[in-house]
């Protein structure tokens, strides 16, 4: 038995239809599942709807225990509605709806509800729509863009794990989205319309971290199973966030829905990894744990003698549903990386015997959320605590020793709360709060003095160190939103406090986003606000660096096209034009104070810019056997340009003017198949005017000019194949994902010989296959 929540109001615009139910599947618990306490349950599930009126996401909103959310999650998928329509056109759209199932043994029965009119679905007069959404008949949802963003890419589902060339790893999926240009070599930083990778943030339920890749190009340090909802956010993010001038990712946890205590083991090229799901309390709360560890160990000696690297993270999540109003989680996740190249450069390596370098990394984050819903009024508050440990060791005879500790401290507290006035005005008021206590012990060569020679190389000493530095910085935002169709105004601001080093700022961050809506499928849009990202703590120590440099500022515009197109397509045109100024860059200067001559390493004089036009196609179909079909193709034009003072602008060290991306898959009979190709420009190079011949040290320098040249064009293709399989109560699937099928050079650089007389492209990352296993028992 089964109805829809929320009957049609009275006063419904004419031009808006509602879903129309057409076909359900009867759900009946099974003869040798636990009698129900009420002899049946009622199943509240959220629906998203296709044009077509296809099921194309379904969560459990009020559950009753967990094999009977699992019925009714895997029957939501065969429902068939007459798509929801707005002046006449098919739209998008999500309801809430309603499972009732009967208790075992099944019998035949009518469905417990009164009789519906033509054209009507069936209802129940005392359920409300879930807050925040638009009433459409039923609590249906034209689907749009986040209210305060005006460019957001969502993945979710088999997007975020079976895009060819990422390895199953969501985060390597946004190198595909437009903005976003090449990356050397792979690395899990994003160069986002312009901006550099520092400004490009990472947040994990809400909170910062510094990156959220393992060394070099390894993988995330995020299991996937426990990331709901991948959402890249190019530029102009919602006033909520901040701290980043560039894009934003941001990643939505939980816990994977299951029937019952579910455990999982992976197998692949360079890893293992282990993850388990104990539901409790019939399904109201859950708990999940995952642990991923390398074993380069084994077969990386075989192949570079005197490397040594390793990796592995662990997270565990748990959930628990007190009852339709609150919800309480906790998340801990945890990442260690080493990398040791000291045998490979010395005793017997490409460098002088004593030559050393190695690098490690340790993260740890816990998360505590509360979310509320009450009414209209959504809440949720949320803290955090951290600590990471990063360390550095490199030596080299005749060039001293450089070595350093980093130890950081994290603390935050967000409180963010949404209120639903009407169907024309929505508000939405937080506070975001971080503060960092950063220590470093280091050792390093000792620079000349102030006025001294340089000193010949044999005579380099180094120092030992210990800095510290303290950042604070509090938010509030405000946001306002005008929904008068077919307008909506997103009207923000974030007051930001800044403290760090010499440096007490308030900076304001006024943001807008207006859309209209002149058809069913097209949307025009425009923002523009202003973003504040403080200095890397490694720029503000007071030696070694510059304790008065201010944040560094940015403003964002952008306007574009919006289209749903027939047949599930979508697509997106924007142009966006972004200014910066309060660009730290390394010097070394000396310059007075009030306490004498000081020398000077950073300083926050480089201003820039970047424009460009950004286009998207995206399909995703669904079939009720689950076969179906996923893709987009994205395209970028842009240029990005830095100078200092009165200097004529110059082209930025990452510039890529052209960047194409064509992704597809295809699932069909239990079968995956997929491919990625993507074509980027090369990045600016400066032309080599002269060499010079140093006598003090017997070696060659040159002489480069502007960045007038450019290295050559990279590309490549990637496939994947998946094959998914069921013996017993084991279900997975085997999959091969390689990289670069046809081994193209993927020119990241240039490399001279040693008196510079020859050059070459330096190649990027070779042929990389991965076949993999995934085993999961019920």
């Amino acid at each position: 038995m089964l109805a829809a929540l929320a009957p049609a109001p009275a006063d419904a615009q004419p031009v808006v239809r509602p879903p129309h139910l057409e076909r359900a599947p009867e759900v009946r618990l099974p003869p040798d599942a636990p009698p129900l306490d009420d002899g049946d349950a009622q199943v509240v599930l959220s629906l998203d709807l296709d044009t077509e009126g296809r099921v194309r996401d379904a969560e459990v909103i009020e559950g009753v225990r967990e094999d009977v959310d699992a019925l009714a999650l895997e029957a939501a998928r065969a429902l068939v509605f007459s798509p929801a329509t707005r002046d006449g056109e098919p739209v998008a759209a999500r309801i809430r709806f309603r499972f009732v199932v009967g208790p075992a043994p099944p019998a035949s029965e009518e469905a417990a509800r009164e009789p519906a009119a033509p054209g009507e679905v069936p209802a129940e007069p005392d359920t409300a729509p879930a807050p925040g959404e638009d009433e459409l008949g039923v609590t249906a949802q034209i689907e749009r863009v986040e209210e305060g963003a005006a460019d957001r890419v969502t993945l979710r589902g088999a997007e975020l794990t079976t895009v060819p060339g990422t390895f199953g790893e969501p985060l390597r999926a946004v190198a595909t989205l437009p903005g976003v240009a090449r990356s050397p070599f792979g690395l899990g930083f994003f160069l986002v319309r312009g901006s550099n990778f520092q400004n490009t943030g990472f947040l994990v339920d809400g909170f910062q971290v510094p990156l959220l890749y393992h060394v070099g190009a390894g993988p995330a340090i995020l299991s996937n199973r426990f990331v709901e909802e991948l959402r890249f956010y190019a530029g102009n993010y919602p006033v909520q966030y901040g701290r980043y001038s560039g894009g934003l990712v941001a990643l939505d946890t939980s816990i994977p829905r299951t029937r019952g205590p579910e455990g999982e083991a992976s197998l692949d090229a360079v890893r293992a990894s282990a993850l388990a799901i104990v539901p409790f309390d019939e399904g109201r709360g859950a708990v999940a744990a995952a642990f991923r560890r390398s074993y380069f160990e084994l077969f990386v000696p075989l192949i570079q003698p005197g490397l040594d690297v390793a990796f592995m993270d662990y997270q565990v999540l748990g959930r628990y549903r007190v009852d339709d109003h609150l919800e309480l989680s906790l998340f801990f996740f945890g990442a260690n990386d080493y990398l040791d190249q000291s045998g490979q450069i010395g005793d017997g390596g490409f460098l002088s015997e004593g030559s050393r370098s190695s690098v490690s990394f340790d993260l740890y984050r816990l998360i505590t959320t509360a979310r509320i819903r009450a009414g209209t009024t959504r809440a949720s508050i949320s803290a955090m605590v951290g600590r990471d440990a990063s360390g550095f060791d490199a030596a080299q005879p005749g060039f001293g020793v450089l070595r350093f500790d980093l130890e950081a401290f994290f603390a935050g507290w967000r409180a963010d709360v949404q209120v639903v006035h009407d169907e024309h005005l929505r508000t939405r008021v937080g506070i975001d709060v971080n503060t960092l206590d950063a220590r470093i012990l280091g050792t390093a060569p000792v620079p000349p003095g102030l006025g001294e020679l340089p000193r010949p190389l044999p005579s380099i000493t180094s120092s030992d160190a210990a800095l510290g530095v303290v950042e604070a910085f509090a938010a509030a935002y405000v946001e306002q939103v005008f929904d008068y169709a077919p307008f909506e105004l997103s009207a923000g601001l974030r007051l930001e406090a800044m403290r760090y080093g010499d440096v007490f700022e308030i900076v304001p961050d006024p943001r807008v986003v207006l859309r209209l809506r002149p058809h069913p499928m097209v949307t025009l849009k425009a923002a523009g606000g202003l973003f504040v990202q403080q200095p890397s703590p490694f720029t503000i120590f007071r030696v070694g660096g510059n304790p008065s440099i201010p944040p560094e500022r940015a403003y964002q515009s952008s306007g574009g096209i919006e289209l749903a197109l027939p047949f599930g397509l979508e697509a997106w045109l924007t142009a966006f034009y972004n200014r910066q100024w309060n660009i730290a860059r390394g010097v070394d200067e000396i310059v007075p104070t009030q306490d004498g001559l000081r020398r000077v390493f950073f300083r926050a004089d480089e201003e820039g810019r970047s424009f460009g036009l950004e286009a998207m196609v995206r399909l995703r179909v669904e079939g009720p056997d689950r076969s179906g079909f996923y893709g987009w193709v994205t395209y970028t034009l842009s240029r990005s340009e830095r100078w200092v003072g009165d200097q004529a602008a110059d082209v930025f060290g990452f510039d890529q003017t052209h960047v194409l991306n064509v992704v597809a898959s295809y699932r069909v009979d239990g079968w995956r198949f997929g491919a990625r190709f993507s074509l980027a420009s090369g990045r600016p190079a400066r032309a080599l005017a002269a060499v010079r011949f140093d006598a003090d040290t017997g070696g060659y320098a040159g002489i480069f000019g502007p960045r007038d040249e450019r290295i050559d064009y990279a590309h490549q293709l990637d496939v994947r194949i998946d094959r998914e399989f069921d013996v017993g109560p084991i279900t997975g699937s085997v999959y091969l994902d390689v990289m670069n099928v046809y081994f193209s050079e993927l020119p990241e650089g240039r490399i001279y010989q040693y008196d510079l007389a020859r050059s070459a492209n330096l190649r990027g990352l070779p042929i990389i296959p991965s076949i993999g296993v995934q085993g999961t028992i019920r």
